[in-house]
């Protein structure tokens, strides 16, 4: 694999390609001290990983958290959440309890129960905050970094060499 061949994209270009959040959920449906299986095909179900995430959030944004059970079903999906993290960092096991989240709300959601669905996502954002920042775009990641003394930016610095090698 080398880029004489053209079977490596930095990554840059798959920020531009796939979108910083595809990127993301990519390495982070992995575990860390595994191999990483790259293909456009991985990549591709991301992306739609990613738009099933957002397709929820704006399913959900209209409706007011309401129910005496949000704080519960919040309280219960942190800890799940934390429990992941907390055991040799397990990103696919605390992904796998984001989704089975966004599954249960979209059933809420079906059988007309707003006020639950409401607290799915109501659960979302402090559980994702421990994934990093989202970005919509690549454009709006670029002018992220463009603003300097931001974490990311640091991040950006220390990745900018970095490549993601594709199969061919």
């Amino acid at each position: 694999m080398s880029k004489s061949v053209g079977n490596i994209i930095s990554l840059t270009e798959g920020i531009d390609r796939y979108g910083p959040g595809t990127i993301r959920l990519f390495f982070l449906r992995a575990h860390y001290r595994s191999p990483i299986d790259f293909s456009e095909a991985r990549l591709a179900e991301a992306q739609a990983a990613v738009e099933r995430l957002q397709a929820f959030v704006r399913s959900t944004e209209h409706l007011a958290d309401t129910s005496e059970s949000a704080a519960a079903v919040t309280d219960e999906a942190r800890a799940q959440f934390r429990d992941a993290m907390d055991d040799d960092l397990a990103t696919p096991r605390a992904l796998a309890g984001i989704f089975d989240l966004v599954a249960a709300g979209n059933g809420h959601l079906e059988a007309g129960r707003s006020d639950a669905a409401a607290a799915a996502r109501a659960a979302g954002p402090g559980i994702g905050a421990g994934m990093g920042p989202t970005c919509t775009s690549s454009m709006s990641w670029r002018r992220s970094l463009r603003g300097g003394r931001t974490a990311s930016e640091m991040i950006a610095m220390t990745t900018s060499n970095c490549a993601i090698t594709t199969a061919r």
